[in-house]
């Protein structure tokens, strides 16, 4: 499970990095990520082919996915909290 220390911590890393949302661009050198106006990192395309492609759209999807993803997660764990004390009231309330 990933808690509340580790969600700190990517949030943290979110604010240091290159704002979103990232992007990728394709050129003779290979697929670049951008974010914030920057190239973040270039994907060579060398004997890969298309798979510095994929990986460059995956780097930036994922960038961009995290704060969603973090935010889901700790809206879940909330919901899991709250079911957890209904339960254990409901069953203080039957004895």
């Amino acid at each position: 499970m990933i808690g509340p220390e580790r969600i700190t911590e990517l949030r943290a890393l979110l604010a240091k990095g290159s704002a979103g949302p990232w992007d990728t661009s394709v050129d003779a050198r290979g697929t670049a990520v951008f974010g914030g106006g920057d190239m973040v990192t270039l994907c060579r395309h060398v004997a890969a082919g298309h798979q510095a492609r994929a990986n460059a759209e995956l780097i930036a999807a994922m960038r961009n996915a995290i704060p969603e993803l973090l935010d889901e997660i700790v809206r879940l764990q909330f919901e899991v909290v709250k079911e957890k004390a209904g339960r254990l009231n409901a069953e203080r309330i039957a004895k």
